[in-house]
């Protein structure tokens, strides 16, 4: 190769590593490992793409990963275990809970906005950010402070407080809210429309204008010069939403909310030697028991792992089972781990149920792999997730508070012997990989469009920035009805005057007359 072939060749490494690889901040703070698996998710395969990623989270890679640099906050997790159990206390009251996750996450700002690693970012210079979606407002003075783009990225679906963010209508006729009442459903009963919409104004009413209080409250502390919270707010180009209408009920969206529910599962790995041999020996089939990473086996109330256990003991099949600490005398069929590789178990076609808390990824990865759920819901999202599935035919719900031996049984019998189960979520694994294109890809492409349009301002549309008033329309209704009246009163009080100087006239000719 020539001189000239090999100047040529640096000059285009340059192009493609400098001209269209950018450098991306993800910040993915919370200290669950479901919020964490997405984020770095799409931040690892950014930085696959060239794009030079730095993410901070109290879950670093284990393995070194190109072109992506950790930022390790321990200090999360040691927050997490003072006060997470808190939230997942089973009788708090939702009032209660959430004056708790605000505290909570209030708190969690702090530390994350106060803490010496991110001020000595703040001397670099980055492209995009990319972050945890709701509570984290205040983080928006980064994006500020480094003149870039935000994409906000939900672990769940839409919510009202990201349809208010980005400008997304959810009419509360027929789009359930989150924590709105236990049973979703578009078709709402009069009585569900009504809980619907009172909660959706008590979001818009109290709920909201305290979230943004406190984020403020923290912008102005740590971002002096930023504009207010609300500006920052209506400069965000574009939203993840972890949903799709396989799992979620159809419902609009703007252009710059995206769906890519199911981008974090992953064709599945061969399974260790010892769960392969397990499930593999499992002739009348096995059932996979985990309540995610959030929730402690040793918190659940002793009578109720009891009954778990003794129902689970007596199935002729095989049971996986999730559990962080030992259990004393379990039946022979059940074989315990504190971490399951989840996708790569659901994947396994001895696998019939699936026993879950409900959250989001649990769900994805369930419905993605056509395995039917028995749900246990604990907190958050998970009641929702699991009335939804329900309704769809493909899960039953079992509340812990009620839960016992007898009870626990039935469902389990009921799922495993009536067939609608397995075909109702083999229909929506079928629509979930029936896209024209990958969520993932989908994901990298609108992150690429947002950084190639500089902030994508073409797909946002002028919503969020009119007050509630406006957008309801009631100036323009009272105005509309105004005028009515005007109109209304100046014909009435015409008639009248014509009536009263016809009735003068013909008194006049009558008198006259007589």
């Amino acid at each position: 190769m020539n001189v000239k072939n090999v100047l040529t060749v640096i000059i285009l490494t340059v192009y493609v590593c400098y001209g269209n690889c950018a450098r991306i901040l993800g910040i993915f703070i919370v200290p669950s490992k479901s919020h964490h698996i997405l984020g770095s998710k799409l931040l690892k395969s950014l930085a696959e793409k060239g794009h030079e990623v730095t993410m901070i989270s109290p879950f670093p890679f284990k393995n070194k990963v190109t072109n992506y640099q950790d930022i390790f906050l321990e200090e999360m997790l040691q927050y997490k275990q003072e006060k997470l159990q808190g939230l997942l206390t089973h009788n708090a009251t939702l009032t209660n809970k959430m004056t708790l996750v605000h505290s909570m996450f209030y708190n969690m700002s702090e530390i994350f906005l106060s803490h010496k690693k991110v001020q000595n970012l703040k001397t670099e210079k980055f492209d995009l950010i990319i972050q945890f979606a709701l509570f984290s407002e205040s983080y928006l003075g980064l994006a500020h402070h480094f003149g870039a783009p935000v994409i906000l990225l939900h672990t769940l679906g839409s919510t009202p407080v990201l349809n208010k963010i980005i400008g997304n209508t959810a009419p509360p006729s027929y789009v359930p809210s989150l924590n709105s009442f236990s049973q979703t459903s578009t078709e709402m009963t009069f009585f569900q429309r009504v809980r619907n919409t009172l909660h959706i104004w008590y979001n818009y009413v109290i709920n909201f204008p305290k979230m943004e209080n406190l984020q403020q409250e923290l912008l102005s502390k740590h971002f002096p010069e930023a504009p207010s919270l609300q500006e920052l707010l209506n400069n965000v180009s574009l939203v993840f939403v972890n949903s799709h209408y396989s799992i979620e009920s159809p419902r609009p969206y703007v252009p710059n909310m995206i769906q890519i529910g199911g981008f974090h599962v992953e064709e599945p790995k061969q399974l260790p030697q010892h769960l392969k041999e397990f499930l593999d020996s499992a002739t009348e089939g096995a059932v996979l028991f985990s309540l995610g990473s959030n929730v402690k086996i040793s918190s659940l109330p002793r009578e109720k792992l009891q009954a778990i256990i003794k129902v689970l003991g007596r199935l002729k099949m095989k049971v996986l089972f999730k559990t962080e600490h030992e259990l004393d005398g379990l039946p022979s069929n059940i074989k315990t781990q504190e971490w399951l590789p989840q996708n790569d178990i659901l994947a396994h076609p001895n696998i019939k149920l699936f026993i879950s808390h409900g959250g989001l990824l649990s769900t994805i990865e369930a419905v993605y792999h056509g395995i039917p759920i028995l749900g246990i819901p604990i907190f958050g999202d998970q009641q929702m997730n699991i009335a939804d599935a329900a309704i769809n035919g493909y899960a039953l719900k079992i509340d812990i508070g009620q839960l016992n031996e007898e009870q626990f049984s039935n469902v389990i019998s009921e799922i495993l012997t009536n067939p609608k189960y397995r075909d109702n979520i083999q229909l929506r694994s079928s629509l979930m990989r029936d896209q024209p294109i990958k969520p993932l890809d989908k994901a990298i492409f609108w992150v690429e469009h947002v950084l190639k349009y500089k902030g994508a301002a073409h797909l946002k549309n002028s919503s969020n920035k009119l007050y509630l008033y406006q957008y309801l329309l009631l100036d323009v209704i009272v105005f509309i009805f105004t005028i009515i009246f005007l109109i209304v009163m100046l014909l009435y009080i015409l008639v009248k005057g014509l009536v009263r100087f016809v009735k003068h006239i013909l008194r006049k000719i009558k008198y006259k007359r007589d």
